[in-house]
């Protein structure tokens, strides 16, 4: 069975390899410069509890006003 059409390779052709210049000098770049960030922790100062709003929903509550929110919402 003869095929009607030809299947082309889809890399490039490539008469001459690459060069790689010497004349143009690679950016220097030092490392080792900056300082490593703090992670940041919560302290717990803020928060005054947790509400469990439906079944494994928990809510962290951190006014006497969201509590009382939570308490009364309708399940």
């Amino acid at each position: 069975m003869k095929r009607k059409f030809k299947i082309q390779s889809l890399s490039p052709q490539m008469s001459t390899p690459r060069a790689t210049r010497t004349d143009i000098p690679s950016l220097y770049t030092p490392g080792g410069d900056c300082t490593l960030k703090e992670i940041p922790k919560y302290t717990g100062d803020q928060m005054i509890g947790i509400s469990i709003i439906h079944k494994s929903c928990l809510q962290p509550i951190f006014s006497q006003q969201a509590a009382v929110d939570a308490a009364t919402m309708r399940r």
